[in-house]
């Protein structure tokens, strides 16, 4: 784990009680898989990270190349060929001084990887249930800023797990379909990708997916939908980097196409698992594999 220009193992890191990210919610963050020994699409998530701190106003430390080194480097210090790592930037601790004074702080860590499902519904095909439990809107907290006021979302999984299912969906107020938590979400109907197009988080996975649909030649649409959308869909599925690509068979108990994952689901799936692997689009973290047990 990085903390303000210091490494330290993951279990000794530390934030203070009075730290702005803690305290006030001032916080973004931005969640990078490695598999293989390999970071996804690097670049792409600290520009997006740098993106989410010039909207609330942090001056983040860093150079964005000096950033992509030290997500790399901290990845690498843990000794894990797939790992969950997380840059996270807050206000910064508490003081007297005008709030646009206080020091921003800089997390990077790198945990064993995991996924917001059960690997079991990544194979079978996920249930899902859509909340009751509305996303934050965007005249209130844009979803595109990437931050950890997730309060709904928790209350939304509490949501989910209470009827039997492994996930959730939310709706914006006026009962358009958003996205899963922490995932966004696609459905296939009549050959066609269609997703979202507001209210959502712009996942670097949802980007990812058009990019596999434009080279397979799959038509895509950005549109507002309905749960009625779900539905009545072909195919239905995840994208997330805590995941990947992850089919869903079920939706508030509606069967979706013959209940088992797609074609179109299981072909971007293989593809995007190749290109996490694929040096034109990952950063291998180490030179050699890392030693056995070597993990901070």
């Amino acid at each position: 784990m990085f903390i303000d220009g210091q490494f330290y193992p993951a279990s000794e890191g530390k934030i203070p009680v009075l730290d702005a990210g803690f305290w006030m919610g001032i916080n973004i963050f931005d969640t990078l898989s490695a598999r293989q020994g390999y970071l996804f699409k690097v670049q792409a998530h600290v520009d997006r990270f740098y993106r989410s701190a010039h909207v609330i106003r942090i001056a983040l430390p860093h150079t964005k190349t000096e950033l992509c080194q030290l997500i790399v480097e901290t990845t690498r210090r843990s000794g894990l060929m797939d790992a969950y790592v997380q840059c996270i930037a807050t206000r910064g601790f508490r003081s007297s001084a005008p709030i646009d004074q206080w020091k921003p702080s800089t997390i990077i860590y790198a945990i064993p990887y995991f996924t917001v499902v059960p690997q079991k519904a990544i194979d079978e095909g996920a249930k899902i249930r859509i909340s009751s439990i509305r996303n934050v809107g965007i005249h209130s907290v844009d979803a595109k800023i990437k931050n950890f006021n997730r309060m709904h979302s928790y209350l939304a999984r509490l949501e989910a797990i209470d009827s039997g299912a492994d996930d959730a969906i939310m709706l914006d107020a006026d009962g358009y379909v958003t996205e899963g938590r922490g995932a966004n979400v696609f459905a296939v109907t009549g050959g066609t990708l269609y997703t979202p197009s507001e209210g959502m988080l712009l996942g670097i996975t949802r980007e990812t997916v058009f990019e596999i649909a434009d080279q397979q030649g799959i038509p895509w649409r950005e549109t507002r939908m309905t749960p009625y959308d779900l539905y009545t869909a072909d195919e239905v599925f995840y994208a997330t980097t805590a995941g990947a690509i992850i089919p869903i068979t079920d939706v508030d108990h509606r069967r979706i196409g013959d209940g088992r994952p797609g074609p179109v689901t299981a072909r971007i799936s293989r593809i995007y698992q190749q290109m996490h692997v694929d040096p034109a689009y990952a950063t291998p973290v180490y030179a050699a594999p890392p030693a056995p047990g070597a993990q901070s």
